[in-house]
C-alpha cells in the first residue's frame, strides 16, 4: 500500500525583515503607474466606446435626416412637377382662349372697319351729290367747296390707302372750283336795289334837281323908282326858263314825262336786278346798255350820283354771271365704284374738268 506523502516544498529562505521592506517600498510606484495606466486605458476605452456610440448614433441620425430631406425634396420636386404640368396645361388653355379672343376681336374689328368705311363712303357720296346739286341748280360755289372739304376730311380720317385715288379726284375738283372767279351776285343785287331807291335824286340835264342852297339870295327891297324898274326886269327874266336844247324830247318841260322817265329808269334797274338773280348775263348786259343810254341822254353826267351809277353799270356789264364750273361727275363715279365693287375705282382721265351747265 502506497503511502500518501506530501510533495516536498522547496525551501524558501526568508529574507531579512529590512531587506523585504526595502523591496516593497521600491516596487510600490511601479504598481501605481501600472494601475494608473490600466485605469487610463480602461477610461480611454470606455470613452472611445462612448464616443463611438455617440458618433454612430449621430451618423444614424444624420443618415435619417438626409433620407428625410431627400424624401421631402423628392416629394417637393414631384409636387413642383405636377404644378408645372398644371401651369403648362393652364397656359396652353389660356393661350388657346387668347387666340380665340384675338381671332374674334380681329373679326369684329374688320367687320367694324368695313362697316365704318362703308358709312364713310356713303357720307362722301352724299356730300358730293350736295355739292353737284348746288353747283347745277344755284351755282353756289362756297357751299360746294365746303361739301368737298368735308368729304376729303372724312376720307383722310380713315387713313385707308385705297381712298387715295378718290381723294386725288376730290382735291382736283376742289382746286378747279377755287380757281373759278364767281361774281358777287348778292352784292350786285343789293347795289341795284339801292339805286332804285335813289332814282328821284338823280339830276336831269336842266339842273332841276339842284339844291335850293345854290340859288341866289333874294334881292333887297327896292329903293326908289330905279330899283322898282330893276325889280320888274328881274321878274320878267324869271318868266323865261332857258333849257338845254340838245335834248331832243320835251321830257324836261313836262313834269308828267319826267315822272315817266324816272319810272322807266327804275323799272330798268329792277329788271337788271332780276337778271342778276337769274344769272342771265346776256339780258343783263342789254338792260345795262339801255340804262346807260337813258342816263347819257336825259341826266346830268357831270353829277357825282349819275357818274357813280354809270361806273356801277359799266362794272356790272363786264361781269360774267355764269362762269364755267367744274363737273363732279368723275368724283361721283369713283365713289359709286367703291360702293359697288369694294375696290379701287377706275378713274377716267382728268383732261376735261369743266362744264358750262346753266341752271
Amino acid at each position: 500500500m502506497t503511502e500518501n506523502t506530501a510533495p516536498e516544498q522547496p525551501s524558501v529562505v526568508s529574507p531579512p525583515p529590512k531587506a523585504a521592506a526595502a523591496r516593497t517600498a521600491s516596487s510600490w510606484p511601479g504598481w501605481l503607474g501600472l494601475l494608473l495606466a490600466i485605469t487610463l486605458a480602461a477610461a480611454g476605452g470606455f470613452a472611445y466606446q462612448h464616443l463611438a456610440a455617440r458618433l454612430s448614433l449621430q451618423d444614424q441620425k444624420t443618415r435619417e435626416t438626409a433620407q428625410s430631406l431627400q424624401l421631402q425634396w423628392q416629394n417637393a420636386q414631384a409636387r413642383q412637377q405636377q404644378q408645372l404640368e398644371a401651369l403648362r396645361s393652364d397656359f396652353a388653355a389660356a393661350r388657346d382662349e387668347q387666340k380665340k379672343l384675338a381671332d374674334t376681336l380681329s373679326h369684329l374689328l374688320s367687320e367694324q372697319t368695313r362697316h365704318s368705311e362703308g358709312w364713310v363712303l356713303r357720307e362722301v357720296h352724299y356730300l358730293l351729290t350736295v355739292a353737284a346739286q348746288r353747283l347745277l341748280l344755284e351755282r353756289d360755289v362756297p357751299t360746294a367747296l365746303a361739301a368737298l372739304d368735308a368729304a376729303d376730311n372724312r376720307l383722310a380720317a380713315q387713313g385707308n390707302p385705297e381712298f387715295i385715288p378718290l381723294r386725288r379726284r376730290i382735291i382736283a375738283d376742289r382746286n378747279a372750283l377755287q380757281a373759278v372767279k364767281t361774281p358777287d351776285v348778292a352784292g350786285m343785287a343789293l347795289t341795284l336795289a339801292d339805286w332804285i331807291e335813289r332814282v328821284e335824286n338823280l339830276p336831269l340835264k336842266d339842273g332841276s334837281r339842284e339844291s335850293d342852297a345854290s340859288a341866289p339870295p333874294p334881292p333887297a327891297p327896292p329903293q326908289g323908282w330905279r330899283e322898282v324898274l330893276l325889280g320888274m326886269w328881274r321878274d320878267l327874266v324869271k318868266l323865261v326858263d332857258v333849257k338845254d336844247m340838245t335834248v331832243p324830247d320835251d321830257v324836261i318841260f313836262d313834269p308828267g314825262k319826267r315822272y315817266l322817265l324816272q319810272q322807266t329808269l327804275r323799272l330798268e334797274l329792277a329788271s337788271a336786278r332780276l337778271q342778276v338773280l337769274r344769272f342771265d348775263t346776256a339780258n343783263l348786259r342789254a338792260t345795262l346798255t339801255h340804262i346807260e343810254r337813258l342816263l347819257n341822254r336825259y341826266y346830268d353826267t357831270q353829277s357825282s350820283d349819275v357818274a357813280a351809277l354809270l361806273k356801277t353799270t359799266g362794272e356790272m356789264r363786264g361781269a360774267e354771271l355764269t362762269p364755267a364750273l367744274p363737273s363732279l361727275d368723275q368724283s361721283l363715279a369713283a365713289v359709286q365704284s367703291l360702293l359697288d365693287r369694294g375696290g379701287n375705282p377706275v378713274l377716267p382721265p382728268a383732261a376735261d374738268n369743266t362744264s358750262t351747265a346753266t341752271p
